[in-house]
């Protein structure tokens, strides 16, 4: 309970000098924090490090969401909230890079791509039996079975495509919006 007493205490003088400045913190968090990342972090090229960076993580045995969830998700939340306003607006939707747009089908590397070779090609019977375990789940997006079961966690040779699949996506999603293929996610 101390530390807790002394964090509200600190942040509440801090809230409280601020305040008497005429501005109040989330304002200052805002334009200082939450709009210079959102300005590189949802772009087109900003995205895709992040992304990759997330899934180079993977590689190691961490877990993506600790980089792509903490840093990347709620600036992505934000740009489909935006977008959401402006379609109820009737306004033109503002934000190409959003959430909806960057998630993998299939989970992090999108690797529904992997189980669907495997399927078709795929002539290892323990391989065979992991895309048969990890089908299912990988529809929702979970691909752990198929990261740890075939292994793609410290596995160098399925690194490439496990980082490239998903970057060559968002790439592909991000242009097919821009000219007009396909509309913007809301």
């Amino acid at each position: 309970l101390i530390p807790v007493m002394l964090s509200l205490a600190i942040f509440a003088i801090i809230a409280t000098l601020i305040s008497m400045t005429g501005t109040d913190l989330i304002s200052i968090i805002k334009n200082f924090i939450q709009t210079p990342l959102k300005n590189i972090g949802t772009s087109l090229w900003g995205t895709v490090i992040l992304y990759t960076l997330g899934n180079l993580l993977w590689l190691f045995g961490i877990h993506q969401s600790v980089i792509y969830s903490s840093i990347l998700e709620p600036l992505l939340i934000i740009n489909i909230q935006e977008n959401i306003a402006a379609y109820a607006a009737g306004e033109a939707i503002p934000n190409i890079i959003n959430v909806s747009q960057v998630t993998s089908f299939g989970g992090s590397g999108s690797t529904i791509c992997l189980l669907i070779a495997t399927f078709l090609i795929g002539k290892n019977a323990a391989t065979r039996n992991v895309a048969k375990l990890s089908a299912v789940p990988g529809l929702f997006n979970i691909n752990e079975p198929v990261l740890f079961g075939y292994p793609i966690v410290y596995n160098i040779s399925m690194a490439i495509p496990f980082l490239v699949v998903p970057v060559v996506g968002i790439i592909i999603s991000y242009f097919a919006t821009v000219l007009g293929w396909m509309n913007p996610c809301v």
